[in-house]
């Protein structure tokens, strides 16, 4: 049984200075709670019998709570939940412009889409790209609904906020851009 401040606490990580505050994300859906377990330790799960079955080993070590369906929608983010919720550390990456070097990486300038962040980090995950440098007024990358459409990723492209023209000033290597306003 989940408590009524558990799920308070999975609401709240809904908006961003929570999330900050707390240092957690909320993870939901079986497939990316596998992906990310892969290489981050949850620190809390709430989820379904069967679930919690088939997953002792991910669940070995970790608070969690059994929940029945009725829970699991009062508590979940998402409009038809799906079997786990986990509560994961966001990750502490240390950055600084020597990890660029000979790597293809990927700048973001104002995104404030989450879905779309998303999918720039699955496409870039897919591309073997490893680092994400976001400006300070792009949208949070642990935003719910941008972890979900990461389907993952998260746990393998780092995502950085940064100022872009202070790092873009830093590199010695070339740069291409796309604009919406440019011209072919």
């Amino acid at each position: 049984m989940i408590s009524k401040a558990t799920i308070k606490k999975i609401h709240a990580l809904d908006m961003r200075k929570f999330r900050r505050n707390e240092r957690l994300f909320v993870a939901e859906g079986p497939k990316l709670v596998d992906e990310l377990c892969a290489t981050m330790k949850p620190v809390y799960i709430a989820a379904l019998p069967e679930w919690i079955s088939e997953n002792a080993k991910i669940v070995s070590g970790t608070e969690y709570d059994i929940v029945t369906p009725d829970e699991l929608q009062r508590a979940s983010l998402q409009k038809n939940p799906q079997q786990v919720i986990a509560l994961f550390p966001i990750p502490e990456h240390r950055f600084c412009t020597e990890q660029l070097k000979n790597e293809l990486v990927l700048m973001l300038d104002g995104v404030q889409d989450p879905g779309n962040l998303g999918t720039i980090a699955r496409i870039a995950d897919w591309f073997g790209i490893r680092h994400i440098l976001c400006s300070e007024g792009t949208v949070d990358v642990f935003n719910p609904k941008c972890v979900q459409s990461c389907m993952g990723a998260l746990a393998r492209v780092k995502v950085h906020s940064c100022n872009l023209g202070e790092v873009l000033s830093q590199l010695d290597m070339p740069i291409y851009g796309t604009f919406l306003d440019g011209k072919d």
